[in-house]
């Protein structure tokens, strides 16, 4: 007999241990039990019989139960089957970046798997793709090969590279196609992967091929009406903007944003205007191209490979011609939102922009822009406060650059602000004091010619009367710009001088008393005439106010002013909004911290008298009252008692 062949014997049931009959029938085996003694207690239970059933559904539960059965085991698999897919989509990934030259084609396995019947998989599978591709991108544009490039017998090496250039590319066009496909989606998931994919590779492709048609499609999400999305690309805008240091991409996305706003289209969205204020312009580059014989004739004699290279490596001239070209695009746009007039939503981030882009704008564009702001700033009740300040500052800015060679009257702006200034709404808002005060800045600095001290001494009082009502951050700010007015207008000295047969004006706040103007001086001061001689013929009253002020920077810059004292640098040569938010009191903390008074001289012994559960440490006689009479009747009656009259400092 054959040793592996089982015997007779072993194919005979096996007798329970224990027992020596059969099982009874219709009872069933459990589980043995050990009692207290050590020993094991076999028990029995009756089997579960299956309820009766006439209908045949006993037989149709089978069938259900084993489909509930199959669907969770399929459910098991789909998940295994899923994180097998997230493991191989993380190793082909990590392989591509580990060799992009050796492993290149396994970019279209990524694309297939973004094709998976499961969604997570997809989203997984071309948003790796799309980092993938971030990554290796090169920042140049790969050029098509020409037919007589084609046959031109090449080494080995760079056969490769055209190889690798060629499938780079396919892979990439692939990876744009999908997410364009997918921008369209009705899931929200996927759309705003897409919206990630597109914006992942603007960030790092906006050199290389497909670059407007990157920005063509996040241009549309920038303009919707999904915040998140919209966010989203408004920031790669930013990014790319800060980043592109050639300016062929600046200028492709502004000439597509600058296209909303032609026709009878619907206005773009306020953040696509405002991601225009992050762009970072050269005044130097973007001026005009040089019109000297030398410089035209040097441009004319540069050799073309020579003038190819420089573009490449975005020499000034190239980057000046490039951002004039911005800085055109950027103020057509303007105009065209200026001209709809105050009700376009999009005129205060307009203003705001031209206000920081008017100084480098050509004189042709300024008198259209400077004619429209001005007008507009001159209808009544078309602006609000925020607006109109703006509007404002834009037109002050547009006179510091080129606009310096027009000789154009400002009293009406100067008067606007002047009136302006007092809202005290103007206090609750840092950055639109902020503007405010880079007016009055504007007046100190760039245009001293057109500012007469009269205008400058109302406009003294109307920021002095803004501070002694404004918060200590605010006042700060208001009293620094008064002192670059007194700096900028020596004549506006008369304002601290005292009036006739009166004390200067730093004896008079030391000595507790007021110093007006008069009786009809403020009344005088609520007239829109800021030209009138009212203002310079008075006194800078508030400053007696402010040098009792609770804050002591307050006090400390009221008191410099009126003895007429410089200000410290730190003060002087920072921003308005710098010193609110320096000295702001949002958070509840007081700037600065105020210094803690000195420790007791009996402190130290105090504690350790308290350490050492000693007498607490005594003083000699102090008297407990200034008064007279009170001390000696003190002092009698200790005498009497016979007790030494003392102080007991517990603390």
């Amino acid at each position: 007999m054959d040793e592996e062949q089982e015997a007779p014997f072993e194919r005979v049931p096996r007798a329970r241990l224990g027992g020596g009959g059969d099982e009874e029938e219709g009872m069933r085996e459990l589980l043995p039990v050990r009692q207290a003694n050590g020993q094991w207690q076999r028990r029995k239970a009756p089997k579960q019989q299956p309820p009766p059933n006439d209908d045949g559904q006993g037989a149709a539960a089978a069938p259900a139960a084993a489909a509930a059965m199959s669907e969770i085991e399929a459910a098991a698999a789909e998940v295994e089957t899923a994180a097998a897919k997230r493991t191989r989509i993380a190793k082909l990934s990590a392989s591509i970046l580990e060799a992009p030259h050796m492993h290149i084609s396994l970019l279209d396995e990524l694309h297939q798997l973004a094709k998976d019947p499961s969604a997570s998989v997809q989203r997984m599978a071309l948003l790796s793709s799309a980092a993938v591709l971030r990554d290796i991108v090169p920042a140049y544009r790969i050029r098509p090969l020409t037919d007589k490039e084609l046959k031109m017998q090449v080494s080995k090496e760079v056969g490769l590279l055209r190889e690798y250039e060629r499938k780079l590319l396919a892979a990439y066009e692939t990876c744009v196609g999908l997410l364009r496909k997918w921008l369209s989606s009705r899931l929200d998931a996927h759309r705003a992967a897409a919206v990630r994919g597109l914006c992942a590779l603007l960030d790092k492709a906006y050199d290389f091929n497909g670059r407007d048609e990157l920005i063509a499609l996040l241009l549309p999400i920038a303009n919707g009406t999904e915040p998140p999305l919209r966010a989203d690309a408004c920031a790669t805008l930013e990014r790319m903007y800060a980043a592109d240091t050639h300016g062929e991409a600046t200028l492709a996305a502004v000439k597509q944003t600058s296209a909303l706003l032609k026709g009878g289209q619907a206005p773009p969205h306020s953040d696509v205007l405002a991601t225009w204020l992050s762009l970072k312009l050269d005044a130097a580059a973007a001026g005009s191209d040089p019109s000297t014989k030398r410089a035209k004739k040097r441009k004319r004699d540069l050799d073309p490979v020579a003038r190819e290279l420089a573009a490449a490596a975005g020499e000034r001239g190239d980057v000046a011609r490039v951002q004039t070209q911005v800085l055109e695009h950027i103020f057509v746009a303007y105009a065209r939102v200026v001209k709809r007039g105050a009700a376009s939503p999009l005129l205060p981030i307009v203003l705001r922009g031209v206000a920081k882009f008017a100084h480098q704008v050509n004189v042709e564009l300024l008198l259209d822009l400077f004619g429209n702001l001005r007008m507009l700033l001159n209808t009544e009740g078309a602006l609000g406060t925020p607006a109109a300040l703006q509007c404002v500052h834009a037109l002050l800015q547009l006179l510091s650059g080129h606009g310096q060679a027009l000789a154009v009257d400002t009293k009406d702006v100067h008067l606007r602000l002047y009136r302006l200034l007092r809202d005290r709404s103007l206090l609750w808002q840092p950055p639109l004091l902020a503007t405010a005060l880079d007016c009055v800045e504007h007046l100190c600095r760039r245009n001293r010619a057109a500012l007469l001290a009269p205008r400058a001494a109302s406009i003294v009082h109307r920021l002095l009367g803004l501070a002694c009502v404004a918060p200590p951050a605010q006042a700060i700010a208001l009293l620094c710009a008064v002192s670059r007015l007194h700096i900028a207008c020596p004549r506006l000295a008369t304002m601290l001088e005292p009036p006739e047969g009166g004390l200067p004006m730093h004896v008079a706040m030391l000595n507790g008393r007021h110093v007006g103007g008069g009786d009809g001086l403020e009344a005088a001061l609520e007239d829109d005439d800021m030209d009138a001689p009212t203002a310079i013929h008075s006194t800078s009253w508030h400053l007696a106010a402010l040098r009792r002020h609770y804050h002591p920077t307050v006090a400390e810059l009221a008191g410099k002013l009126a003895g007429r004292q410089p200000f410290a640098p730190r003060f002087l040569n920072a921003s308005p909004l710098a010193l609110m938010h320096q000295y702001s009191e949002a958070t509840g903390a007081f700037h600065p911290a105020p210094t803690p008074p000195k420790a007791h001289r009996l402190a130290p012994a105090l504690a350790t008298a308290l350490a050492n559960a000693t007498p607490a440490p005594m003083l000699g006689a102090v008297p407990a009252s200034r008064l007279d009479s009170v001390r000696e009747a003190e002092t009698e009656a200790a005498a009497a008692a016979g007790q030494p009259i003392s102080v007991r400092f517990t603390m």
